[in-house]
């Protein structure tokens, strides 16, 4: 009978601590994020600030005068006020730390300020209980840390570079009964200010080696072969097309995977797109197949461009004629009769490159929030720029291989640049029910598809072979 006193006093015990851990509340949880910004320097321009706050699915509701959110007109400042009840609660959102001026920023060696405090006032300065976690992270869930780039904007992008600021009560099972104070709610305020200044090594009118995180991952630097891989980020690998190490020559990458954006294909129809928070959204992505012929569900598939009546944007709008932007000085016509393009030289079947900022797909490459500025947020130099593959460039190095796999023909289907009639871009389509090609086993052939028709993109960024290390 002592024995199972015994036990019915420990299960009372712990009947009581759980009541204890729910019963716990912090209220009026306030951060302050500010940027030093906005001053002219000389004739450049100086412009850094935060915009495109958005809150996590999930996070405790707030009201719109005290959600995260810009308080001030030169956009420095976020600011927050949320009440965390019970284990489990959090409140999360992301915040884009944007340069729009002519100049390269980075965050300060000592620029990050990171503490609580027990008043409004930012006086007294706190310790953060345990059952408190207050993290701000980079796109690539690192700790926010002093050095990161923010590289001027390119032509009339701005640059981005993307933080997710999180405070949470702790889970039950993270939580230790010893570390819980049940006398009164608490209140902390923190204080998370980051300071960017003018990039150290830097001459401003181009890009350096020192800037670039991006690296050979085979290879070797000053003799890059079609088929080598280079790396930019912690994520994102290429195959090298070609490398041209003169002076100012560049380098032609051509992404492993397509972008894991666009719409979500089930039985051939549309059944929904892929949410921006979705994790790795808009970069490459094996699961990003976009295949169109083989399968039930696909992921990754987008029009190259908008319906527009009969004919797209590269044709006049009788049809007749090739528009003069893509006629290459008048070599190239659009022959009526066989719905084709043709060389006026001996008549042979032209693939104009027909992809430009007008195509759907151009946002996703080289919009505001497109592949090219993630990539610079990743380290990439500003100069890189983004486009589709040719029809050119696919027949050349279609038999080049990767683990014996050729590196166009495989498991995804995507949009080439290029077209051979007044409706038909060309496309690589995925390949034996989706597995990709060995190298020489096959003489596989583009697609010719309608241009509101569904593939995947998979973009050529272009590099200064100088940054690449």
């Amino acid at each position: 009978m002592k024995s199972k006193s015994r036990n019915k006093n420990k299960k009372m015990i712990l009947l009581l601590l759980l009541v204890l851990v729910i019963s716990v509340g912090y209220a009026a949880l306030t951060t302050t994020l500010k940027i030093n910004g906005n001053t002219g320097i000389k004739n450049a321009t100086w412009s850094v600030y935060w915009d495109n706050v958005q809150v996590t699915e999930g996070s405790v509701s707030a009201d719109d005068d005290h959600k995260a959110r810009i308080t001030d007109t030169a956009k420095t400042q976020v600011e927050y006020s949320v009440v965390l009840s019970e284990p489990g609660d959090f409140y999360e959102f992301t915040v884009d730390a944007v340069n729009t001026g002519s100049i390269d920023a980075m965050i300060a060696d000592d620029g990050i300020l990171y503490k609580a405090y027990s008043d409004s006032g930012y006086t007294t300065e706190v310790t953060l209980p345990d059952v408190v976690r207050y993290t701000v992270t980079d796109s690539e869930g690192n700790e926010m840390a002093g050095g990161r780039p923010l590289l001027k904007k390119s032509g009339d992008t701005p640059t981005r570079d993307t933080y997710k600021v999180r405070v949470e009560y702790r889970n039950d099972s993270e939580i230790n009964p010893s570390d819980l104070d049940n006398t009164n709610d608490k209140t902390y305020y923190f204080k998370f200010e980051v300071t960017y200044v003018q990039k150290t090594g830097t001459d401003n009118n181009e890009s350096t080696p020192s800037q670039s995180n991006v690296s050979i991952v085979s290879g070797e630097k000053g003799n890059l072969q079609s088929g080598n891989i280079v790396k930019i980020g912690d994520t994102e690998e290429f195959f090298v097309i070609s490398s041209d190490n003169s002076e100012n020559g560049k380098t032609k990458l051509f992404a492993k995977y397509n972008l894991l954006v666009g719409y979500i294909i089930e039985s051939y129809s549309k059944t929904g797109s892929i949410s921006d928070d979705t994790p790795g959204y808009g970069l490459q992505s094996e699961e990003a197949t976009a295949q169109t012929e083989y399968g039930d569900t696909f992921k990754g598939s987008i029009e190259f461009a908008n319906y527009n009546m009969m004919y797209p944007y590269w044709m006049n709008s009788d049809g007749t004629l090739l528009l003069d932007d893509y006629t290459n000085d008048n070599t190239i016509y659009y022959d009526q009769d066989s719905w084709h393009f043709k060389n006026r030289s001996d008549n042979s079947i032209a693939h104009p490159y027909i992809y430009n900022e007008n195509s759907v797909i151009y946002d996703y490459i080289s919009g505001e929030n497109g592949y090219v500025n993630k990539l610079i947020s990743m380290g990439a130099p500003s100069t890189i720029t983004g486009r589709l593959l040719t029809f050119d460039e696919a027949e050349a190095i279609k038999n080049i291989g990767y683990n014996g796999k050729s590196i166009v023909f495989g498991e995804q289907s995507y949009w080439l640049g290029t077209a051979d009639s007044s409706i038909h871009v060309d496309a690589i389509p995925s390949h034996e029910n989706g597995v990709s090609v060995p190298v020489g086993d096959m003489e596989p052939s583009t697609n010719e598809v309608n241009y509101d028709s569904q593939d995947g993109i998979r973009p050529v960024i272009e590099i200064f072979t100088k940054d690449i290390h």
